[in-house]
């Protein structure tokens, strides 16, 4: 869909700034776009398990188990922003960079990758990073805190649409009732 630098030009326009040519242009607004695109790219893929940065894979156990508290680890891959689901394991937990749990064997999870080719970006999700990396470098470029909170404003309104467009490709997911929801009846 879009490149980082057609990202990084919607975010300058929508501060006021003049595009830049590639990333590492060597003025305020290519530093600025350079210094703060990876974090703002981690932070909106973690917002909401996307459709496009969704991973599924098997893991296997580490030869190490934990010392206490769970009878294996899995290490979570380094491409791994979120763990979003851990597959028929009831009980586990994220430490570190791994996966601690009772279960033995192979382990399947879903998580939320850092997906660097921003062209993979549907269009609402490139918005999402053009508005987001606007805000960060509005400050930056323009002095001006109030057109920071203006675009995280905006940011906040858009990734909820977003949600909501992306949440909708898909079947919906199960609910089970427990105790907390049947107690009512």
């Amino acid at each position: 869909m879009a490149s980082v630098v057609e990202i990084a030009n919607q975010a300058l326009l929508r501060v006021g700034d003049e595009p830049i040519i590639s990333l590492g242009d060597a003025n305020e607004r290519g530093r600025a776009v350079n210094a703060s695109w990876p974090f703002v790219r981690r932070e909106v893929l973690r917002a909401h398990p996307w459709n496009i940065a969704v991973v599924r894979i098997k893991l296997a156990a580490l030869a190490d188990a934990p010392s206490w508290g769970f009878a294996t680890a899995y290490e979570i891959p380094a491409e791994s922003l979120q763990v979003l689901e851990v597959d028929t394991v009831q009980d586990w937990r994220v430490e570190g960079r791994e996966i601690r749990t009772d279960a033995t064997g192979e382990l399947s999870i879903r998580y939320t990758k850092d997906e660097t080719d921003s062209e993979v970006y549907d269009g609402i999700l490139t918005e999402c990073m053009v508005i987001r990396l606007a805000a960060e470098i509005a400050e930056r470029l323009t002095n001006s805190r109030s057109k920071r909170e203006l675009l995280l404003a905006e940011y906040e309104d858009k990734i909820q649409e977003a949600r909501m467009a992306d949440g909708e490709e898909g079947s919906p997911s199960e609910f089970e009732e427990d105790a907390w929801v049947t107690v009512r009846h």
